[in-house]
C-alpha cells in the first residue's frame, strides 16, 4: 500500500497518478506496464514515485485499492441489518449503485477493465493479492451471513461457494467491460439482471 505521504496529495493530484497507471496497464498489461512511462503521463518523476510507492505493484495496488473505495464510498452494507426477505433485495441494489456509478465516472470503468486484464498470479501475490484479499473477505461475510439466514446453501463448503462466486464475478466483468460500448447501457443493465439471477438461483438452498 501508498506510503503516508501519498495520501498527503491533493485528491486531484492522486487520481492524476493512479489515472496514469490504470491507462497503462489497460493498453499494455501487467508485464508490458512501463512504470516510467506512467511517471510521464503523470508528470512524476522516478524519485517522487519512490517517494510514495514501493514500485509497480505497489501503485497498481493502490489503483485497485482506490478503485474499490470510490465504488463502495456511498454503498452501505450493514449486515446485522440485513434479513431473510432483505437478503437478496439489498445485494441487488449495491449491485445496481456499483453500475451507476461505472456508468457515471469512466475512469472506474477503465481501472476495472486494467485490474481484470492483469495475470492472476499477479492479483494473488504482494500488495495487489493483499488487496484483493480484503475485497473476498467483503464478499465472503456477505456469504456466510446469507448461510446464517438460512437465504444461502449450506450444503457446500463456504470456501467453494466463495470460489464459484468469485469465478462467475470476474468472468461477468471481464466480459462486460470488454463490450461495454456496443452493448450500450440498457442491454449492460439487462445482462446484469440475468446474471445476478443466475447467482441466487446458483447460491439458493436446495428445494426440499
Amino acid at each position: 500500500m501508498p506510503r503516508p505521504r501519498f495520501e498527503k496529495l491533493p485528491p486531484e493530484r492522486r487520481r492524476d497518478i493512479l489515472e496514469a497507471a490504470a491507462k497503462e496497464l489497460a493498453a499494455r498489461g501487467y508485464e508490458g506496464a512501463s512504470l516510467n512511462r506512467i511517471l510521464e503521463q503523470a508528470n512524476l518523476s522516478k524519485g517522487a514515485a519512490y517517494y510514495y510507492f514501493d514500485g509497480k505493484e505497489d501503485l497498481i495496488a493502490t489503483m485497485f485499492a482506490y478503485l474499490w473505495e470510490q465504488l463502495t464510498k456511498e454503498i452501505e452494507l450493514d449486515l446485522s441489518a440485513v434479513t431473510a426477505d432483505t437478503f437478496w433485495p439489498r445485494l441487488e441494489s449495491l449491485g445496481d449503485r456499483f453500475m451507476q456509478s461505472a456508468k457515471d465516472d469512466p475512469w472506474l470503468m477503465s481501472a476495472a477493465k486494467a485490474i481484470w486484464a492483469l495475470p492472476a498470479e499477479a492479483r494473488q501475490r504482494g500488495p495487489l493479492g493483499e488487496a484483493f484479499s480484503a475485497m473476498e473477505g467483503w464478499m465472503e461475510a456477505i456469504l456466510k451471513e446469507g448461510v446464517t439466514l438460512g437465504v444461502v446453501r449450506d450444503d457446500l463448503p463456504l470456501g467453494l461457494l466463495l470460489a464459484m462466486v468469485l469465478g462467475m464475478d470476474e468472468a461477468g466483468d471481464r466480459w462486460v467491460l470488454e463490450h461495454f460500448e456496443e452493448l450500450g447501457e440498457a442491454e449492460v443493465e439487462r445482462i446484469w439482471k440475468l446474471v445476478f439471477g443466475m447467482w441466487r438461483k446458483m447460491l439458493a438452498p436446495e428445494e426440499p
